[in-house]
């Protein structure tokens, strides 16, 4: 187990998506749900599709929101999410879901992609409560171990990847949107499991497929769980036969795809075959972790 107070931790692959995809393919913008055993814990980003991907999986949304950057594809759903998922609470007597950020993100999102909230005539307050995070410095969530310390992402919308941590071992880093940022993903390599924004052609604003191979294989990511993400479309996954090297190295997630974390990961099973991370479906029973440090982490508990 991961601690004697801590359920098993998973992370559920929401969608894989690239900016473009949901609007004009379909498919769901990139976002995943970190879950404490069989609850909902944490949205990480809440583009096009992102709600309706955790309510196919659970009766409803965690209290806890996480967005990386300001663009429509991170956090489009989080305006008419906040409205209903608020209103719910209230109707069974709880606090609303509140909404963490870096700070700079934060007074983006406030000033711009909340700005339609106003339009009723109440205060942003009554629909969440807004956490702002330091870039680099981590801010506990108490009622589930955890902490997140967000970490600056190569991107032209300024966006955050995050480090999170769990009775104070890190279990799981994700890059957000990033464009190859050596820097970043020898952060995140303190984890066993890191997810990475990837896509067949690289640039200032996402890696290329051939960049994580690299880091994978012998870079900041090597001997890491590394799950990529954020290439598009299903059809422009890297495949065994187009790209066996980074197939071999790292595991290409899929909408759906649940990987188990801990302190420790086992080796993993599934599409694209994985280099560490246990993978499973979403309702599928957690796997046992390796032990790790009890952690008293205090904070964000109360405002829950």
């Amino acid at each position: 187990m991961q601690g004697a107070q801590t359920p098993q931790l998973s992370v559920l692959t929401l969608g894989v998506g690239a900016g473009r995809t949901s609007v004009y393919d379909g498919q769901r913008s990139s976002a995943f749900l970190l879950c404490a055993g069989a609850a909902p814990a944490l949205l990480l980003d809440a583009g096009p599709g992102a709600a309706a991907a955790v309510l196919e999986a659970y009766p409803r949304l965690p209290a806890y929101i996480y967005v990386s950057h300001n663009h429509t594809d991170h956090a489009g759903e989080l305006p008419v999410i906040l409205a209903v998922e608020s209103a719910r609470a209230a109707a069974r007597g709880a606090p609303p879901p509140t909404v963490l950020a870096e700070r700079r993100v934060m007074a983006r999102l406030k000033a711009h992609r909340l700005h339609e909230l106003l339009s009723t005539g109440r205060g942003l307050e009554s629909f969440a409560t807004f956490v702002e995070l330091e870039e680099g410095k981590p801010t506990p969530l108490g009622a589930f171990g955890l902490s997140l310390t967000p970490l600056r992402a190569a991107h032209a919308e300024v966006a955050f990847g995050l480090l999170i941590e769990a009775d104070g071992s890190a279990v799981l880093g994700w890059t957000s949107d990033s464009g190859y940022a050596p820097a970043l993903l020898s952060r995140l390599a303190a984890a066993p499991a890191v997810l990475v924004d990837a896509r067949a052609e690289g640039g200032p604003e996402h890696a290329g497929f051939g960049e994580v191979e690299a880091a994978a294989l012998d870079g900041p990511l090597r001997g890491t769980s590394v799950c990529l993400f954020g290439y598009g479309r299903l059809d422009q996954a890297p495949a065994p036969l187009s790209h066996p090297r980074l197939c071999s190295a790292a595991r290409v997630l899929r909408p759906g795809d649940r990987i188990m974390l801990g302190p420790r990961f086992e080796p993993g099973a599934g599409a694209g075959g994985g280099s560490g991370a246990a993978a499973g479906g979403a309702g599928e029973a957690a796997a046992a972790a390796a032990a790790a440090p009890a952690h008293a982490a205090a904070g964000l508990a109360a405002a829950r």
